[in-house]
Parts: C-alpha cells; structure tokens; sequence
C-alpha cells in the first residue's frame, strides 16, 4: 500500500468518528478503488460506520452489496460472512448498551440520525438516570425540535422537578410532570375534531389543516396557541391557510363575519401561526 493510499485509510476512519453519512458515502464513491487496494479494510471500515451508530439494518445491506459484487475472492467471501454472522447476532439481539459518553456524543452530534438514535434510546431507559445530561441537552444550541423530543420523555415518565429550556435566546422553567403531551390535550383533542367537522367536505383540506395544526403544537411546546386563543377560530385560520395552499380562494373576510372578529387581531393571529410554522 502506498502513502496516499494510506492516508485516504486514514481518512476514511476519520469521518467514522466524525459519523456524517454524506461525506462519508461521498468518500466511499469518490475513492472506491481501495476495494481493490485492501477490499477487507475497505469493507470493513464501510461497514463499521453504519455499526458505530448502531444501524445493523444498513451495515447488513452494505455485506450484502459486497457479497453480490463480481469477482471477489475466497478470503473476502469468508470475511463478508463472519461480519453478516455477527451483525444478524446483533441485530437479533437488540439490546443496545450506551455508556454515558456515547450518550453524549450523539446527543450533541451533528448528525440528526445519531440524535434521534440516542433519543430513541433515552425514551426506553429510567430518564432520572440521565437527568444531568439531558438538562446540559435542553439548555445547549441544539435545535428547539429535538428539545421537545427529549421533553415528552420527560413528561411521559412524569419527572418531577425543575427543568431550564432553552429557546430562541430565552430561558423558560418548566415542571414536567405538570405538563400535558401536544396531543392529548382537550385543547388539541377539541381543534382536531373541529377541522374534521369543518372539512367533511374537502377532506383533503382537513388532513393538511391537520398536518399544520401538528407542527405549531409540537414546535410551540410546551407552549400552545390553541390554548391561549378559541381553538374554533384556530381551526378555521389552519382550513383556511390549507385551502389557500391548495390554490382555493381565502374566506377570511367570511370567517371575520360568521364569529364577528376584529380582522386586525385574526391577521395577526395568523402571521403568528406562520411564524411558528416557518421556525
């Protein structure tokens, strides 16, 4: 092997650590000519990043794809069926052991699939074993998305104590065993009835008034505009900004008639609704 090839390894097992697919199967096309160079480091290292972030589903399909490649020797075949022996042992076994570094790791990664993996993780384990880490999480620059992902786990295993979140530059203290999950609120429970009655019609319209009435409750958690303001109105600004995607006329002017509204105050309702929405 030569130096430029050694370090391309070199490379290689460096965007491993670093776990970003896209550079990562960039790499692997752009430099697959190591298959030739050493086709067990190559594979192995290509299986290894789908193993690192626990995705035994995709390393299978990566043994697979080189079990099926031409001309490969008896060495590699033998090499690719251990790693497949291995990984279907894993994979039956499920069982994933975190310690609390790896946690963090992924966590903090910038890698969405590692975070949702470790929050996916966390949702199935005794939360107040990671209180302190999942409180660094909730006050970190992570995005607001996630935070609220790590909020429903603390809310669905009623934890009961302070937590900080931060969001959009402020801090806000919630207890988590006070609060409610988005959509099992009457509020909620209440406005999504109501788009359904709305939209008998034009179900369509309601499966996408829906659709936006999911995201501002999830992306304003645990914070709700519906629970601040009439959740009828809320219903008919969501069908409404629904029918205008779909390119239907807006009938705010109607809406403003039919509950006798101030059309300032709903217009700005709605810029608000779009400000959630577009966060």
């Amino acid at each position: 092997m030569n130096k430029i090839d050694q370090e391309l390894f070199e490379e290689m097992k460096k965007l491993i650590n670093e776990q970003n697919e896209d550079d990562f199967v960039f790499f692997v096309s752009k430099n697959e000519y190591l298959l030739k160079v050493d086709p067990i480091l190559f594979i192995g290292n290509h299986v290894s990043f789908y193993a690192e972030r626990e995705d035994v589903s995709k390393a299978l399909e990566v043994v697979s794809y080189y079990k099926n490649a031409p001309y490969i020797s008896m060495e590699v075949e033998d090499f690719l069926n251990e790693l497949k022996l291995e990984l279907t042992k894993l994979n039956e076994n499920k069982v994933k052991e975190y310690n609390f570094d790896k946690i963090r790791k992924m966590l903090f990664s910038k890698n969405e699939e590692a975070l949702a993996s470790a929050l996916g993780y966390l949702s199935k384990q005794n939360i107040r074993y990671y209180i302190p880490l999942i409180k660094e999480f909730l006050l970190s620059e992570v995005a607001y998305k996630y935070k609220t992902l790590a909020l429903f786990i603390l809310v669905e295993q009623k934890v009961d104590e302070q937590i900080k979140v931060s969001k959009n530059g402020r801090i806000f203290t919630y207890n988590p065993s006070f609060l409610t999950l988005p959509f099992d609120s009457i509020e909620y429970k209440n406005c999504k009835k109501t788009i359904e009655l709305l939209s008998q019609n034009k179900p369509y319209i309601g499966e996408l008034a829906i659709e936006l009435l999911n995201t501002i409750q999830i992306k304003e958690y645990p914070a709700s505009l519906i629970e601040e303001y009439d959740y009828v109105i809320i219903a008919e600004i969501l069908l409404d900004m629904a029918s205008i995607a779909m390119n239907e006329k807006s009938k705010i002017e109607e809406i403003v008639k039919k509950y006798n509204l101030n059309l300032e105050e709903l217009e700005f309702k709605i810029k608000e609704i779009n400000r959630i929405i577009l966060e």
